[in-house]
């Protein structure tokens, strides 16, 4: 750190600089920088005795604040600043190889509304993502790859350093809407993305879940129109080989719009751009599906999911559909006859925080998506009432 006393300003008498955090994660071991007098004009690095903290072993990757306070005995600078520091080898690495467009925003938003903290590769303006070093694939839990609408997707080099990756045990999450017109003969179609192509272009906006499958149960997302990024348009229809399995499909077609392979590996392959998902269709968003994925790889987020489990008690029935997100939810269920419904948030003293939902509803199944805002950090409950006393479901952190 550098501190520089401003040349228009007055002397600095008997200066401190004091450096202290509120993360739990982070204990400060030498939080105060002695640095004396400082002249108008001068500057002093504390380089040879810089502050000094340590991070719990369970540290979760994130963004931390630091605030930095001075004290003087004439108060002729600033009181105290905030530093923002990443603390922790990010688990994933976004790689931008949309040849120079601009879809790595929908990868990045979504991420930053799950709270994971990522590093980013711009091929483009960077080459070949590096196998070693800070940025590395190598020094990263998940890969996420993405092409967008190039049409000659994943160059030998490129696939090279995909097939060394994951030939080491790391996991890869790709996206590319291209390939099946490029390298359908390629053995890096079978042997890697574990993939058949059945189909170049499917023609298809309505991408389905499987029941039962541990991502996509119950999903269902349209890939066509803003707020998406409207590029789905040549979406390749895909089969599951050399012990993969197919865990999304196109409706119409039934084809496979989705591979997950979980072995020496895992994966995620789809055939078409995740960032055409459309987030206003009411459909499942990418937010939500991302989420589930994130949580099959094993991926600790910023927010996690405390309690998600399905109850049947008489006459009503409901589940948990996970999101992993601090302002975002949604709940399933099934009505046995036509009854009031109400969800209401609560906080950890009991207290009602806001009322989501309360009107009259039919026999039948039910889904509902909510937003909440962002509140304070903390624990809250949400409950679901039919003919039955509150049920309390999860708690978002």
């Amino acid at each position: 750190m550098v501190v520089k006393n401003g040349s228009e300003w007055q002397p600095s008498e008997s200066l401190s600089v004091i450096v202290t955090s509120s993360d739990s994660s982070i204990t400060i071991l030498d939080s105060v920088w002695e640095v004396g007098s400082l002249n108008p004009g001068d500057s002093l690095s504390n380089d040879g005795s810089p502050f000094v903290f340590v991070v719990s072993d369970e540290l979760v990757p994130h963004i931390t604040t630091f605030n930095v306070k001075f004290v003087a005995t004439r108060r002729n600078i600033p009181e105290s600043k905030s530093i923002d520091v990443l603390v922790g080898q990010p688990y994933v690495l976004i790689v931008d190889d949309d040849g120079g467009d601009d879809y790595e925003s929908f990868y990045e938003d979504v991420l930053d509304s799950i709270g994971l903290v990522f590093d980013y590769w711009n091929v483009e303006s960077e080459g070949v993502p590096q196998e070693d070093g800070i940025y590395g694939m190598n020094s990263h839990l998940l890969t996420i790859w993405f092409t967008g609408q190039d049409t000659l997707p994943l160059d030998e080099s490129e696939r090279n350093l995909i097939t060394s990756y994951v030939n080491s045990g790391k996991n890869i999450f790709i996206s590319s809407q291209y390939i099946g017109e490029s390298l359908s003969g390629d053995s890096f179609v079978s042997n890697v993305l574990k993939a058949q192509i059945v189909s170049t272009n499917t023609d298809e906006i309505f991408v389905d879940g499987i029941e039962g499958d541990p991502i996509s149960d119950s999903m269902s997302m349209v890939i066509f129109g803003p707020p998406g990024a409207n590029n789905s348009v040549s979406e390749d229809g895909v089969d599951a080989v050399n012990g993969a399995e197919v865990f999304l499909k196109y409706r119409d077609s039934q084809l496979g719009a989705g591979i997950r392979y979980n072995g020496d590996y895992k994966l995620i392959y789809l055939p078409f751009p995740f960032e055409a998902i459309n987030n206003s269709s009411g459909e499942t968003s990418n937010y939500q599906f991302m989420g589930s994925v994130l949580k099959w790889f094993g991926i600790p987020t910023g927010v996690q999911e405390e309690i998600s489990y399905g109850i049947n008690r008489g006459d009503l029935s409901f589940k948990v559909t996970p999101t992993l997100l601090r302002d975002r939810f949604s709940i399933s269920f099934v009505l046995q006859r036509k009854e009031e419904v109400s969800v209401n948030l609560y906080d950890v003293t009991g207290r009602r925080v806001a009322t989501l939902y309360n009107s009259i509803l039919g026999k039948g199944k039910h889904s509902m998506d909510f937003s909440i805002g962002r509140l304070p950090s903390g624990v809250y409950f949400v409950s679901l009432k039919g003919s039955l006393n509150p049920v309390k479901i999860i708690k978002i952190r």
